[in-house]
């Protein structure tokens, strides 16, 4: 179910991605207003089906891994990391923008349609970004959660002594 998870949250990010390219550029007019709400509405239904897919596997038995396993779902995260990674910035990014035309705005320097595209394309972005994190970061921890546990780092440690054997010191 794990496999099927991941694919469902990889084809997720790469289906918004693109329906969010479309449409960003229908806001620009490359596109018709029509083709504008039918990728917001197919963004919103695959969110939908991600979603569930997503809550699915969390509620499915978990069982013991091979290493081969362990091996192939450390990489899956190292995956959604990178893809976690990119969303942050081109979300970080958006903002700044958005808060930059705003800036322009209030000292009458962009005026009219510009502002409002502007604001609606960075909107958008960021909404994709978002969800991309969102997803990644759910998909992380549910895989984390699998991975046997291992000791990183111990400060101290206590012998366990039996009850039964007597202590000595040397």
């Amino acid at each position: 179910m794990t496999k099927f998870a991941n694919g469902a949250a990889y084809f997720f990010i790469f289906t918004s991605f693109v329906l969010t390219v479309i449409s960003a550029a229908g806001i620009w007019n490359v596109f018709t207003e029509d083709v504008v709400w039918k990728s917001f509405q197919s963004i919103g239904l695959i969110a939908l089906a991600c979603v569930i897919i997503l809550a699915v596997d969390g509620f499915s038995a978990k069982k013991s891994l091979s290493q081969e396993e362990v091996s192939e779902t450390e990489g899956s995260i190292k995956g959604f990391g990178f893809f976690h990674t990119i969303a942050v910035t081109i979300l970080i990014t958006s903002v700044a923008v958005c808060v930059f035309l705003g800036l322009l705005s209030i000292w009458d320097i962009v005026k009219g349609d510009v502002l409002y595209k502007s604001l609606s394309s960075i909107a958008t972005i960021g909404f994709f970004s978002l969800l991309t994190v969102i997803v990644c970061n759910k998909r992380t921890a549910d895989m984390k959660k699998m991975l046997p546990m291992t000791v990183t780092s111990v400060t101290s440690v206590s012998p366990v002594v039996p009850a039964t054997t007597p202590v000595t010191q040397v």
